[in-house]
């Protein structure tokens, strides 16, 4: 009763939401509790039989979770009128029992209930930039349900709206989460979401080793969700579509009744539908009873896609057709007939007679079951008719015995229009083979005029009338239906080239011309129609397309009776399957320009957006500065307005929450002309304040734009789909990557070295503190090389590089000012500390400063390191030594050391010192000319 309030008074109830909110909570702390055995419903004297205990308990339990089923469908109902308090409400709920130990029941079955608003109501202002970071969240949480829940929600809200690409960033981890819950979480998503190229490929060979590994008999509804993500990302190369659909049948084999036909219910490419697997898997549906309900479903679904597998029904024998339609005989006569058409339509129709029959033996010769034998028989001399027909052989005993078969058949039941059908069979080969197959009673059939042109002109228009006859007959949505239609085409074909065989008798060669195009373009029509339709292997329609193909090479009616002759050799099996039934045209069917204006209107209206920060174009992933203001300009570009429509309104969409990163939103009224394209333009304010591990990918901010207003005196939202600047990447700063040298080839090797330090697991917060600390000091100490304060002759104390340097590292905007010197730590001073990490400052005046000499210096750095707890530290070394040589270029001077640990071989935590060589004391360019310098021997080739 709660429910149906909530849905049918949402206003009266919303001032409930609280209490609402706490029943369900209750309710699921009472299903979820340890002790859920319910009050006794009787008082019996003696305790009840332990089955019947457990019945009730399941009762109460099965009582309790619809319960809350329809206390959640509340609260979603009162979300059509107070969206933003329905989230907020479930927001606080979820918040305030993260840290208690509820949170693994509760969450799992809030999240959903936010993916559904979201997914609804996404378009109110603020709502999903509510709901988005808190699913990220759970998302990455620790809890297997949870990110399970929030991973479904998450795509339930992408199915409607656009979402920033931020499960696409997570991607990687969680293909390789193991647990089932997420492994369904991950094949919503990519059910559901837009994903990049390399992610769709990802995502397939996620899916095809779900769909191989999972245990299909325990988890089917999973292999199912794989199957169809598979599908999914496979549509883009036709070689790896073939490919997956063949992994997909393999597997679908193992499942069966309502799960196969789940499985198989999708656009399949014709060289798969056509696949003798298929063909089986089809099979085995139609024989379902539970799947194939003929009682109640009398369109014949699974019947017609078992027909629609054109060659590969060639693989089904003719015993398991046999089998399956003596299942049903001899009461369902016409179940056990559908068997024989299936044959049939693979081109046996020796099949399908010697089904029919071993049908029509097990079928008792009472008066009960006259109707049933009678059907039988003519249904088996038809096929017997068309066996014979074939295969060359004379057609004239078995067209006689379907005949009699027909007039068998009262004209007061059913079976009357399969009685019609063989009449009309037998009459199309007769008409085509220019010979009566069944002697008629009286003056034949109407065509012995003494002149032979009047003759085959009366033959003609009787072919033209028969195959308006079967056409007629069959209109049913089946596979053999349509080849009926198409020979039906044929025998119009075969008309035209009776009328030019007359034509030519009368000598009226601009009849025979005409004639001649006639019935080569209606020959070309039906061709390409079969070609649509079938599939070139197709057992019917590839005979048929290679005949009507013949009539292109026809110019005279020279050899028209030897083909007519060839084309009566053509199967025509019965239309036996029902099919469903075919929708006519209505008087609301669109036509012409008025489809055209709708399809245009139904169109979402495209915007270009063009994004900046500070008055610079975003071209890539932007870096900015941590809690620092920047200026976001939107300028937007859009068609022209919804008569409707009164404002524009765009919003930064992420997964960060308001205190994590401030976005702006903008709106725009509607302009005096919004006939036609205008650039609409607004600035925000942006502040990042989150932080990301070293060397994270910048995180998306999704662009949404939607335009607002009244239509019918009702509020109106719709959404624009965005060109341009769909997304943007913004990350703060990454002292590992962002702080670096003015020289290209150093900064590669600075960049190679952070990264390695990454992957080799060191703590994030030194890490960041020892990148920014060591990139200062290469930089200043690169541009002290050049110093004239310190070219040869300058008398640099030891003092004053340590002055120098420690002055230009106050100067970083990078460090903050977090520098320390002279500090006592480690029984000794350092010389420049920043945020944990130490540098120890040299100067070598005699001997040149190489790995090898460095390494006398390493201990000192190392010391200062471990009485911080870090493993990091720096050794800058300001070699004024006397240059017998040029200097090289700085990246020849940047190199790490490995000091060995007191009383240890193999360290668990290994100390590393990274070095920079500052080259003082150089002499001018000029003076290396007035003296020999060393050369190295020459190397190798």
């Amino acid at each position: 009763m709660i429910k149906q309030l909530a849905q049918t008074h949402p206003a009266w109830t919303q001032p409930q939401l609280a209490a609402l909110l706490g029943a369900a909570l209750t309710a699921i702390d009472t299903l979820e509790s340890a002790n859920t055995t319910p009050t006794p419903l009787l008082a019996a004297p003696e305790p009840a039989p332990p089955e019947l205990q457990f019945l009730e308990r399941m009762a109460y339990r099965q009582s309790l979770a619809s319960s809350i089923g329809r206390l959640l469908d509340a609260l979603e109902h009162i979300a059509t009128i107070e969206a933003t308090a329905v989230c907020g409400a479930v927001i606080d709920t979820i918040t305030d029992e993260r840290d208690s130990q509820r949170k693994h029941v509760i969450v799992p079955r809030l999240l959903p209930l936010l993916g559904t608003i979201g997914r609804r109501h996404g378009d109110h202002p603020g709502l999903l930039r509510m709901i988005i970071p808190l699913l990220h969240t759970y998302i990455v949480d620790s809890d297997v349900a949870s990110r399970s829940a929030a991973l479904t929600a998450w795509a339930d809200i992408g199915r409607a709206h656009q979402l920033p690409s931020s499960i696409s960033d997570l991607l990687p981890a969680l293909l390789t989460d193991p647990y089932l819950g997420v492994i369904d979480g991950v094949l919503d998503t990519a059910l559901r979401l837009d994903w990049s190229t390399e992610d769709s490929a990802s995502l397939l060979a996620y899916a095809l080793s779900v769909c191989e590994h999972v245990d299909i008999a325990r988890f089917p509804d999973t292999v199912k969700k794989a199957m169809a993500a598979a599908s999914k990302h496979s549509r883009g190369n036709e070689a790896l579509r073939i490919h997956t659909e063949q992994e997909i049948l393999r597997r679908a084999a193992d499942l069966d009744g309502y799960d196969l036909r789940d499985a198989l219910n999708r656009d399949w490419l014709p060289q798969t539908a056509t696949t003798p697997a298929m063909a089986q898997l089809r099979l085995r549906q139609v024989r379902d009873p539970r799947v194939n309900d003929r009682l109640n479903a009398h369109d014949n679904l699974e019947l017609c896609a078992l027909l629609n597998c054109g060659s590969g029904l060639a693989s089904l024998t003719v015993e398991d057709l046999q089998a399956a339609a003596l299942e049903l005989g001899p009461h369902q006569v016409v179940g056990a007939a559908e068997y024989a058409e299936v044959a049939w339509r693979a081109a046996r129709p020796g099949d399908a007679a010697t089904i029919l029959n071993s049908v029509l033996k097990t079928t008792p010769d009472e008066p009960a079951f006259t109707l049933h034998r009678a059907l039988l028989t003519l249904i088996a001399a038809a096929a017997t008719f068309d066996a014979a027909a074939v295969a060359g052989e004379d057609m004239r005993a078995t067209a006689l015995a379907l005949t009699h078969a027909a007039q068998a058949i009262g004209a007061d039941n059913d079976a009357s229009a399969l009685a019609d059908q063989a009449r009309t069979r037998v009459t199309v080969r007769s008409l085509l083979t220019g010979h009566e197959l069944v002697p008629a009673a009286g003056a034949g059939q109407g065509h012995s005029d003494s002149d032979p042109a009047v003759a085959l002109r009366g033959r003609a228009a009787h072919l033209q009338s028969t195959a308006a006859t079967l056409r007629e007959q069959c209109q049913q949505a089946t596979a053999t239906a349509a080849y009926g239609r198409c020979f039906a085409a044929l025998c119009e074909v075969a008309a035209f080239l009776i009328r030019l065989d007359a034509a030519e008798l009368d000598a009226d060669t601009i009849e025979m011309n005409a004639l001649v195009t006639a019935a080569r373009r209606r020959a070309a029509v039906t061709a390409t129609e079969l070609e649509k339709r079938f599939h070139g292997t197709d057992p019917l329609a590839g005979p048929l397309i290679a005949a009507l193909r013949q009539v292109q090479a026809v110019a005279d009616a020279s050899g028209v009776a030897d083909l007519l002759a060839e084309w009566a050799a053509l199967p025509l099996p019965l239309v036996i399957a029902r099919g469903p039934r075919r929708t006519p045209l209505t008087s609301h069917t669109v036509f012409g320009n008025e489809a055209d204006t709708r399809l245009v209107e139904d169109q979402p209206t495209v915007a270009v957006v063009l994004a900046s920060v500070d008055g610079r174009l975003v071209t890539g992933p932007q870096v900015l500065r941590h809690s620092t203001v920047y200026e976001l300009r939107l300028d937007v570009r859009t068609g022209s307005w919804p008569e409707w429509a009164e404002t524009l309104e765009a919003e930064l969409l992420s997964h960060f929450t308001p205190n994590e990163a401030e976005t702006p939103t903008y709106l725009w009224t509607r302009p005096p002309s919004a006939d036609g394209p205008d650039t609409l333009s607004a600035t925000g304010t942006l502040i990042l304040r989150f932080a990301l591990p070293a060397g994270s990918p910048a995180p998306p901010f999704s662009v949404k734009l939607r335009w607002r207003g009244t239509r019918d005196g009702k509020p109106v939202t719709e959404s624009l789909d965005t060109a341009g600047h769909r997304e943007i990447r913004f990350r703060p700063f990454d002292a590992s990557r962002d702080f670096l040298t003015n020289f290209p080839v150093f900064d590669e090797r600075l960049l190679a070295l952070y990264e390695n330090l990454h992957r080799a697991g060191y703590d994030e917060d030194q890490l960041q503190a020892f990148c920014r600390l060591f990139t200062a000091i290469c930089r200043t100490g690169l541009t002290m090389t050049w110093n004239k304060h310190y070219k040869r002759g300058s008398h640099v104390t030891e003092r004053k590089f340590h002055d120098d340097l420690y002055k230009e590292l106050q100067a970083e905007p990078e460090l903050g000012g977090r520098l320390q010197r002279g500090t006592p730590l480690a029984l000794g001073y350092l010389d420049v500390r920043h945020d944990g990490i130490t540098a120890e400052l040299k100067v070598e005046r005699n001997t040149p400063v190489t790995r090898d000499r460095a390494r006398k210096y390493m201990g000192q750095p190392t010391q200062y390191a471990a009485a911080d707890g870090a493993r990091l530290s720096i050794l800058c070394i300001l070699d004024m030594s006397r240059k017998a040589s040029p200097v090289g270029v700085p990246e020849n001077y940047l190199f790490t050391l490995q000091p060995a640990l007191h009383g240890l071989t193999n360290p668990e935590a290994p100390s590393l010192v990274a070095v920079i060589v500052v080259n003082g004391n150089l002499p001018s360019p000029s003076s290396w000319s007035r003296r020999k310098t060393p050369t190295l021997p020459p190397s190798a080739p």
